[in-house]
């Protein structure tokens, strides 16, 4: 199990091995609770009860050894295609006007404040290896992406960038299980339909719409998370190549 755990590496195992574990138990869970779960309300279920209802669902758990070993497969090839729907939606949709790489001189978007900025610019006009042109917001873009892969190409030579590897797994961890969970909430909803529209359970009302609250609680914090994670990933990734750039301006300047 160790070898197999080296081999798929720290990335896969957060960033698709855990997606797809958490989702394919939650896919289990959900259609397992949503079978017995009309016949569990009665008139004398109150509100209460009804709005929490979803707590009695149980956690699924492999019975046997051979079940378990067919589940981890499962879950790794379950997560491999959450992982590329999390980067079509990342590409198409989350990030569709830019990525925080992108926006390394532009303030308003958070990455760095306007102070941040003109503190940087030596160091990016540095790397850029040229002037900079700070106002259109196109060129804004080309030239913060250009900058950021000159200054991730040049912290992996010298093997600093990996200090902060955990920050971009913990990022595009919460990206792919946001996804999980916009795929639970899609699956819950046709349940949904089914019983408030097909068997008019209107008794099911209370319970449903606390179960479609707290899925999109869940999809609002994930994606949160996941945009601060990346800014914040960015942001550091910078900040240390400036101590690797102020270091060598300090070496310049002794030698002189």
């Amino acid at each position: 199990m160790e070898k197999i755990i080296e081999k798929m590496g720290l990335y896969d195992i957060w960033t698709v091995f855990f997606p797809g574990v958490v989702f394919l138990d939650l896919v289990k869970t959900l259609y397992d609770f949503m079978l017995t779960f009309p016949g569990s309300l009665s008139k004398e279920t109150t509100i209460i009860e009804k709005v929490f209802i979803f707590c009695k669902a149980k956690v699924y758990i492999p019975d046997t050894a051979y079940e378990l070993l067919i589940m981890c497969l499962c879950s790794y090839l379950a997560g491999l295609i959450l992982h590329e729907i999390s980067g079509l939606m990342k590409n198409k949709l989350v990030y569709r006007k830019g990525k925080p790489t992108d926006f390394l001189l532009d303030s308003e978007q958070g990455v760095f404040s306007k102070e941040q900025i003109e503190k940087l610019i030596p160091m990016y006009t540095y790397l850029y290896g040229g002037p900079l042109t700070l106002n259109e917001k196109e060129n804004l873009k080309k030239q913060s992406h250009f900058i950021f892969q000159k200054i991730n190409i040049e912290l992996q030579r010298k093997k600093i960038a990996s200090q902060y590897v955990k920050l971009n797994i913990a990022h595009n961890t919460c990206a792919t299980l946001q996804v999980v969970m916009i795929l639970i909430f899609c699956m819950a909803i046709l349940f949904e339909i089914e019983f408030v529209a097909v068997f008019k359970r209107y008794d099911t009302l209370c319970s449903v719409i606390s179960l479609d609250l707290l899925l999109l609680t869940c999809i609002y914090f994930l994606s949160n998370r996941s945009k601060k994670l990346y800014k914040y990933w960015v942001r550091n990734i910078v900040l240390a190549y400036q101590d690797v750039y102020l270091n060598k301006e300090r070496n310049v300047e002794g030698h002189n």
